[in-house]
């Protein structure tokens, strides 16, 4: 392992890459929905077994598919 001297700037190994706009909207939109998910889970059991339940997961108080 070399060490470095002090007068050596530190050199950082990462890189840093800045993400534009878009690409930021839909992470945010993307966790967005996993927490919703989450919270929904956690919240009621049944959540996972309805929504295989219900083609294009559309959602419906009672169970049912949504017409």
């Amino acid at each position: 392992m070399q060490h470095l001297k002090a007068e050596e700037p530190h050199q950082p190994h990462a890189e840093i890459h800045y993400i534009d706009e878009p690409s930021a909207g839909k992470l945010v939109q993307f966790f967005r929905v996993i927490h919703r998910s989450a919270k929904a889970i956690k919240t009621d059991p049944l959540y996972p077994s309805r929504l295989l339940r219900q083609p294009g997961n559309r959602r419906a108080d009672d169970g049912t598919v949504a017409s």
